[in-house]
């Protein structure tokens, strides 16, 4: 007995698989098949949509690290700036000191004996982070420096 195609209304052959006339086929995975293109493009373009989205997650990330970065080199130099201010203030007040005054604050630096401003100098620039070491250079300059 020969049944009508669904889909062109052809007469078809018992047990067909897929219609002669239209080639539109009767079984699940040549359904699949027919639309195996269309969802490979649907795909693609997902696929695609979420590179580009996480790409632009990362250029933002990159964006706000560096202002981050960038916020906190200002912020470090404003600081400098002002460590520095406050370093010649006190070095001008050391300079006002009496010399036995000087020689218990260079005692209280806790510096090895025969340390010389050079040897500071030389660790300060090895270490520019230390801002201890900076300031016992700057304030040990300020103390050993002629009136």
């Amino acid at each position: 007995m020969k049944q009508p195609c669904k889909f062109c209304c052809e007469a078809l052959e018992e047990g067909a698989k897929k219609c002669n006339i239209c080639g539109e086929p009767f079984y699940f995975l040549g359904k699949v098949l027919k639309w195996a293109p269309l969802l490979s493009i649907v795909i693609t373009i997902l696929s695609l949509g979420f590179a580009y989205r996480e790409m632009r997650g990362r250029e933002k990330a990159t964006i706000r690290a560096e202002t981050a970065q960038s916020e906190t080199r200002l912020a470090v130099s404003q600081l400098y700036v002002k460590e520095r201010a406050a370093d010649r203030a006190i070095g001008d007040l050391a300079r006002k000191l009496p010399e036995s005054s000087k020689e218990n604050i260079i005692k209280n630096l806790r510096l090895p004996p025969s340390t010389t401003i050079e040897q500071l100098e030389q660790r300060a620039e090895r270490e520019p982070g230390n801002s201890d070491l900076q300031r016992k250079l700057f304030l040990y300059r300020a103390l050993k420096q002629p009136d």
